[in-house]
């Protein structure tokens, strides 16, 4: 706070900074937080619903992905979609600013289930090196 003020920052601009990084660190966290579930995860947007909601995030609202896929967000110019973002949520730092900067949006993560509602655990690939496969002096192979 003691820097904004010592900057001269406006409150405006002082409030879409700490919105926008805030919502990067909660993307972050996320995406930690699906990378070590031992579960496949679904996402669904969600978006603040009110007046100030961009065009684009109102269109993505409640779409649902599944994990590794990406959201395709709409990038607007005069009412006309110039092109997509590839996001993988709100805050994804690979964004435009357009999408990005000052969103009030969130989204919600869950455990995926198959047809008949059990969790899907992720299948594990493991890499083993030749260096591995050695055992008392033999090699193994595989």
């Amino acid at each position: 706070v003691a820097e904004i003020r010592e900057r001269n920052i406006p409150e405006w601009r002082a409030r879409l900074i700490v919105r926008t990084e805030l919502q990067m660190a909660q993307h972050a966290g996320q995406k930690v937080a699906e990378d070590e579930s031992e579960f496949e995860t679904v996402s669904e947007w969600i978006a603040a619903h009110d007046s100030r909601t961009r065009h684009s995030h109102r269109d993505t609202d409640g779409k649902v992905i599944k994990e590794g896929d990406v959201f395709q967000v709409p990038r607007y110019r005069k009412n006309m979609i110039i092109g997509y973002d590839r996001m993988t949520g709100p805050g994804d730092p690979n964004a435009h600013a357009e999408n990005l900067c000052n969103c009030r949006c969130t989204k919600s993560v869950t455990a995926a289930r198959d047809k008949d509602g059990r969790l899907i655990r992720k299948r594990k690939i493991s890499v083993i090196l030749p260096e591995q496969f050695k055992m008392r002096g033999q090699i193994v192979t595989v």
